[in-house]
C-alpha cells in the first residue's frame, strides 16, 4: 500500500497523517460531512457478500448517533485498494494501555462501555467491546468503534461476557471486593438460571456488590496515577484537525473552451437524449440575437400573448444579509471535470462546492429526493446508462435499474415513493416508465411517437410534464403534460416555440412550468403559466438552460453560458436579481435545487 498522506481520495476524503500506533490507519477530513474521520486500509478488497453486508451496516450505523459510539460510514475503494471509514477520536486505544486502572477508573470505564453496548442492543446490534476497538480521548473518555464488525443482535450474553472480561483485564484482581467474585461468574460463564438480561443490569449489579454508587462515577477516567493517565500524558497526539478548502478539480488546458470533446460526440450518437441535455453548452453563444418564435402552422394557434421582453442582464451587487439567510437547501448539478461528467453540489450562496462522484464514468441528470436525503442520477459506470441512488449521509450507492436499456432522466413523485424515468431499448425511442423508489415493479407509462426526456412530477402528484421530439423533426422538441389518472397527454408548446425542450420543472404551487426554448446556442428560459396559457421569457442572451425552482418557489436555478463558459446561476421567478454561483474553466450544468 502506498502512503495516502496529503492526498484526496475519491474527491471526498482529504487524508492527513497516519494514526500513531495503528497500522494502515489515517485521519482524514470528510468533505461531505465536514468533519474528521478515521480511514482503515484493508489488506484486500472484501468479497461481494461481505461488501453487501458492509453497505447495509453503513446505511444503518452511519446515521446512528449515540454518545461514545463511533459511526461507521462505509466501505470505499480506490483502484485495487479498499478502506473503511468511521468516526474519529483523537487518542490511543485501550490496546496501548500498559498496566492496570484503579478500581474507580475501572468502574468508570464499565459505566461508559455498558451504556454504549446497551444503546447498540436497543438498536438491534451486537458488538463486543475489546481493547482494540475502544479508544480514549484527551479527557479520558472511552469510545467504542469498529462498528463495521457489528452483527444483528441474537442474544446480549456475548457482549456482556466481553464487558466482564474487559473489566477483569483492566483492574487489579487484588482490588476487587469479595462480593465481586460472586457476581462476575454470572457474566463470564452465564447459565440459563443466573445470566444477566442486559449490559446495564450487569453494571448496576456489580456496582451494588462492590458498594459503588453508579450515579457518582464520572464519565471519564480520572485517576492521576493510573496507567491511563500515563498513557495519555505520553501519547503523541496529532494537531487539531481543520477543515480544508473544498476541492476543485481543474483540467489541463488541452482544448479550447467551447469546443466539444470527442467523447461528447460519441455519447451523442449512443444516446440521443444525452446530446439534447448537453448541446446547449457545446455551441458558442451568439451575442445580441433576439428570441425566435416559430411561425404558426395550419394546425397550431398563435401564442395567446407575446412573450414579454426581458430585462437585459447586468451583474448584480452582492446579496444582502436577509436574502442570504433566506437561501436554504442545496443545489446538485453535473460538473464536467477532465472531460468526465461528475456530480457536484453547491449551496445557494455559491459556497461549499463539493464533488459527489468521481468515477471514470459519466453521471447525468441529478435530482434530489423530496426529503433531500438522496440524489438520483443516470450513469454508465456499469457499461450502459442506469439509474443510481446516492445516500448523502452514508455515501452508499444503490443501483436501481438493470437490463432495461439506456436510462436517461428521472423524477421522484411528490411523496418520494415512485420514480418516473425515460428508457430506450435496442435503439428505439426513449419512452416514459414508472417504478417504485426501490427499483421494483417497472412498467411502461407512455409510449410516445418521439424521444421522451426530462420528466417532472407535478406537486400534487396527478401529472407528469416531459419533453418529446417531433417525429417529423427529431431535433425539435415540445413540452407535454400526462394526466396519470386518465392517461391523457396534452401539449403545452405544440410547435409554437422554436427549440422548446430541455429540463422541465413545476413551481411548488403547480401554477407554472419552466423550460428553455430557442435556436442552438441561443436558448432562453421560458415560464409557462398553466391557468392562462401565457409564456414569459425570463432571460436575454447567453445560452440558458435547465431551469428548476427552489423548494419554496422564490428562486430559479439554471445554467448559462453568458460569461463565455457554462456556470450555475440563480434568479427570481420574474427573471430579475440574477446571481452567479459557480466559476470553473469546465462546464457546470443541469442544476436541481433540493432541501
Amino acid at each position: 500500500m502506498s502512503d495516502w498522506s496529503g492526498q484526496y481520495l475519491l474527491n471526498r476524503f482529504r487524508v492527513g497523517e497516519q494514526l500513531p500506533g495503528i497500522n494502515d490507519a489515517y485521519r482524514a477530513w470528510d468533505l461531505i460531512q465536514n468533519k474528521p474521520v478515521t480511514l482503515q486500509h484493508l489488506s484486500a478488497p472484501p468479497e461481494d457478500e461481505t461488501r453487501r453486508a458492509l453497505e447495509e451496516k453503513a446505511q444503518r450505523l452511519g446515521k446512528y448517533i449515540q454518545a461514545g459510539l463511533l459511526p461507521f460510514y462505509g466501505l470505499f475503494e480506490v483502484g485495487a485498494d479498499a478502506f473503511l471509514a468511521e468516526g474519529h477520536v483523537e487518542g490511543p486505544r485501550l490496546s496501548h494501555l500498559n498496566g492496570t486502572l484503579s478500581l474507580a477508573d475501572g468502574f468508570s470505564a464499565l459505566k461508559m462501555l455498558s451504556a454504549q453496548v446497551a444503546a447498540l442492543h436497543k438498536a438491534g446490534w451486537s458488538h463486543p467491546p475489546r481493547r482494540e476497538n475502544v479508544s480514549l480521548d484527551r479527557e479520558g473518555r472511552l469510545f467504542l468503534g469498529g462498528l463495521f464488525e457489528a452483527s444483528p443482535l441474537q442474544s446480549p450474553q456475548d457482549d456482556i461476557r466481553a464487558l466482564a472480561e474487559l473489566f477483569c483485564g483492566l483492574v487489579d484482581e487484588d482490588q476487587l471486593p469479595e462480593f465481586a467474585a460472586r457476581i462476575l461468574p454470572r457474566a463470564l460463564r452465564p447459565s440459563p438460571e443466573s445470566h444477566f438480561e442486559s449490559a446495564t443490569e450487569f453494571f448496576l449489579t456489580l456496582c451494588l456488590a462492590c458498594r459503588v454508587e453508579a450515579e457518582s462515577l464520572p464519565g471519564h477516567l480520572s485517576g492521576a496515577d493510573s496507567a491511563a493517565a500515563t498513557l495519555l500524558r505520553e501519547w503523541h497526539f496529532l494537531p487539531p484537525a481543520a477543515s480544508p478548502r473544498p476541492v476543485t478539480v481543474r483540467p489541463a488546458p488541452a482544448r479550447e473552451r467551447g469546443k466539444p470533446a470527442a467523447w461528447t460526440r460519441l455519447l451523442g450518437l449512443a444516446a440521443v437524449i444525452g446530446l439534447l441535455a448537453s448541446a446547449w453548452w457545446l455551441f458558442p453563444a451568439p451575442e445580441n440575437v433576439p428570441f425566435v418564435e416559430a411561425a404558426p402552422t395550419a394546425n397550431t394557434s398563435p401564442i395567446s400573448q407575446p412573450i414579454a421582453a426581458p430585462v437585459e442582464f447586468t451583474p448584480q451587487p452582492s446579496l444582502t444579509a436577509p436574502i442570504i439567510d433566506s437561501l436554504g437547501g442545496r443545489i446538485v448539478f453535473t460538473c464536467t471535470r477532465r472531460e468526465i461528467n461528475h456530480l457536484c453540489m453547491v449551496s445557494p450562496r455559491g459556497s461549499d462546492i463539493s464533488l459527489l462522484t468521481a468515477e471514470r464514468a459519466h453521471d447525468y441528470y441529478p435530482i434530489f429526493s423530496p426529503d433531500g436525503g438522496t440524489v438520483l442520477f443516470s450513469s454508465n459506470r456499469g457499461g450502459v446508462f442506469n439509474l443510481y441512488l446516492l445516500n448523502l449521509q452514508s455515501s452508499i450507492l444503490t443501483s436501481l435499474t438493470e437490463d432495461m436499456g439506456e436510462i436517461s432522466s428521472s423524477a421522484f413523485s411528490a411523496d418520494g415513493s415512485l420514480i418516473a424515468f425515460t428508457s430506450s431499448v435496442e435503439g428505439q425511442p426513449f419512452n416514459l416508465w414508472l417504478m417504485t423508489r426501490e427499483g421494483e415493479n417497472a412498467r411502461l407509462l407512455y409510449d410516445g411517437a418521439g424521444n421522451i426526456a426530462s420528466p417532472a412530477w407535478s406537486p400534487n402528484g396527478d401529472s407528469i410534464a416531459f419533453v418529446m421530439s417531433q417525429p417529423e423533426t427529431p431535433g425539435m422538441y415540445d413540452v407535454y403534460i400526462l394526466e396519470l389518472a386518465s392517461g391523457q397527454v396534452s401539449t403545452v408548446t405544440n410547435g409554437r416555440l422554436v427549440g422548446a425542450g430541455g429540463s422541465v420543472d413545476w413551481s411548488p404551487d403547480g401554477r407554472f412550468l419552466i423550460f428553455f426554448a430557442g435556436s442552438p446556442g441561443n436558448n432562453e428560459i421560458i415560464r409557462y403559466e398553466i391557468p392562462t396559457g401565457e409564456f414569459l421569457q425570463l432571460t436575454s442572451g447567453g445560452n440558458n438552460a435547465a431551469p428548476a425552482f427552489s423548494p419554496d418557489g422564490e428562486w430559479i436555478v439554471f445554467n448559462s453560458q453568458r460569461t463565455g463558459n457554462a456556470e450555475i446561476y440563480i434568479m427570481r421567478p420574474n427573471g430579475l436579481d440574477v446571481r452567479q454561483l459557480t466559476d470553473d474553466p469546465d462546464p457546470d450544468w443541469q442544476p436541481r435545487w433540493g432541501r
